[in-house]
């Protein structure tokens, strides 16, 4: 809370022209009202199980859904060339199942041209799904899981 006080004395809002100007007017002090502390909710999992958080967090290592999903009919869209999906596919449907989930595996790989790569990520994108439409046209997955590249400079997270 101190921490907020100070931010509002440092920007000095009284002394703003502008707000002046619109008649705005900001109050140095915060609107205070009651309020308790909720304890943290117990979750439940597979087994009829209940999580209590510690310290903020649940812990569901070892722990499956009380309702795990299946998932079929998913695709991998890769646009990163450093990646070994098959063992990242094989990982994940392990990682699903010690949750309950049942994970079949891809029906399709997309992997992006290299060509492609140095694009805008707007014609990236859109290249990559002229590549995938014609692979479904009557049954599209219902999820696609996109690899993008380890780079934090990468323009295609936009």
């Amino acid at each position: 809370m101190r921490i907020l006080t100070d931010v509002m004395k440092r920007n000095n809002y009284e002394a703003e022209p502008m707000l002046h100007s619109c008649g705005i007017t900001i109050n140095s002090h915060f609107t205070q009202v009651q309020g308790r502390m909720l304890s943290a909710p117990r979750l439940k999992v597979g087994n009829g199980d209940d999580v209590t958080p510690r310290n903020g967090r649940w812990n569901f290592n070892h722990k499956k859904f009380v309702e795990p999903a299946r998932i079929e009919n998913w695709a991998v869209v890769n646009f990163s060339a450093y990646c070994d999906i098959r063992g990242l596919c094989r990982d994940l449907a392990k990682f699903g199942e010690m949750k309950g989930i049942s994970i079949s595996p891809p029906m399709e790989v997309f992997e992006e041209s290299p060509q492609l790569q140095r694009a805008p990520p707007a014609v990236q994108v859109e290249k990559m799904f002229e590549q995938i439409q014609p692979k479904f046209p009557a049954n599209p997955p219902r999820f696609l899981l996109c690899l993008l590249p380890d780079r934090k400079n990468c323009d295609i997270y936009g």
